[in-house]
């Protein structure tokens, strides 16, 4: 990343506890981009607590799988900034946003949020696609 953007420094080492994959994706497109993207937070939230108790998995793949149909998204082979990473880990979904075509904004519970490269094999070789937020116009 050549220069990072002044509003990266504060989405950076948030505890995953904090601000789970969700979360921190729905936090950047609110307060970044004008995105009101109420399911990375909401739904997911609910859900990933449910997978604690074994009960999740199922929904989580019902709610991503009907979000990416209604339209509201499209997929996009060049990533850009705000758009939103979608990644197949571990049986589950993880998101990431992007920052900018080479690296993005990640949690995971070991590291907390931090950036990464888009490309690097141990995303790369997970990632379902690149979905760009299509029902309103940007505001960034």
């Amino acid at each position: 990343m050549n220069a990072a953007p002044d509003w990266l420094r504060s989405y950076l080492k948030i505890p995953y506890a904090e601000a789970n994959c969700g979360r921190l994706v729905g936090r950047v497109l609110r307060e970044q981009a004008g995105l009101e993207v109420p399911w990375l937070y909401n739904e997911l939230d609910r859900v990933e607590d449910a997978r604690w108790l074994e009960e999740g998995q199922p929904r989580t793949e019902a709610i991503v799988a009907d979000e990416l149909a209604s339209g509201s998204w499209s997929k996009v082979e060049t990533p850009e900034r705000f758009d939103v990473a979608l990644y197949s880990v571990d049986g589950g979904w993880h998101v990431g946003v992007v920052i900018d075509p080479a690296w993005g904004l990640i949690t995971t519970k070991s590291h907390g949020s931090h950036p990464y490269r888009l490309r690097m094999w141990l995303w790369a070789q997970n990632l379902e696609g690149y979905y760009r937020y299509v029902s309103r116009a940007r505001s960034s």
